[in-house]
């Protein structure tokens, strides 16, 4: 069952309230994807409260390493507290290793014990174990990482309110903004000029595209390349 939407945010009363004695399992992205909103500790709290405790909840948070630091959660805490709890972390985002295909869950032993009976032999190579453990605890790194995203997020979102293109405030790594009925149009004048973006019409929002942040040089890339796949469609 997909839960829509609210405000383009997780609906936890929503989910809260769809889940049944049939509900094996609840999937919360934190940071959401698409939309990059993010939701607060005490109202995961109370979406915690709510749910049975044979239904599993998996707490997805690839994106938690861009939250600013009062933002983000102690998710460590749901996992000693309810056994029915999963955090699953990548290390294909702020960690910058996705070629890797690397990451790990946390939960209480009984529950690992479950995921371990269905987990390939060899579902993560000695390379990609060895890079994880070697950044898992550089704190410098994330921290800049952090402040270099934060600088492209501000750079996107100005260019977007400049031009009057609505846009989401992100706490992610990309921006979601509404581009028009022409954003099919306007995602394949980009691929002409080697910018890839995400069109998210699967996500039932087909005049939205989302735009990945980079450095400062390949942000700067993309505006040039938007505005003028934009001029080519007669959009300014």
């Amino acid at each position: 069952m997909c839960v829509p939407a609210k405000d383009f945010a997780v609906d936890l009363d929503a989910i809260a309230a769809a889940v049944d004695a049939t509900t094996r399992l609840v999937f919360i992205t934190n940071p959401n994807n698409p939309t990059g909103l993010a939701l607060t500790e005490s109202a995961i709290d109370a979406f915690l409260a709510k749910i049975p405790r044979d239904c599993i909840v998996v707490l997805d948070e690839a994106y938690c390493h861009y939250l600013a630091p009062e933002e983000r959660t102690d998710s460590l805490k749901w996992v000693k507290e309810y056994a029915n709890v999963v955090v699953t972390w990548t290390f294909s985002k702020a960690y910058g290793l996705a070629g890797l295909r690397s990451g790990f869950a946390l939960a209480q032993p009984a529950l690992i014990e479950m995921l371990n009976r269905i987990r390939p032999p060899f579902n993560m190579n000695t390379a990609a174990q060895a890079a994880a453990a070697a950044c898992i605890d550089d704190a410098v790194f994330l921290e800049r990482v952090y402040k270099e995203n934060r600088a492209g997020v501000e750079t996107l979102e100005t260019f977007f309110k400049e031009q009057e293109i609505r846009y989401l405030p992100t706490t992610a790594n990309f921006v979601l903004a509404q581009t028009g009925p022409k954003t099919a149009e306007l995602n394949t004048e980009l691929l002409k000029r080697g910018v890839i973006v995400r069109p998210v019409k699967s996500y039932g929002l087909p005049d939205w595209l989302r735009v990945s942040v980079g450095t400062a040089r390949e942000n700067a890339r993309f505006i040039e390349a938007f505005q003028a796949a934009r001029k080519a469609l007669g959009l300014i």
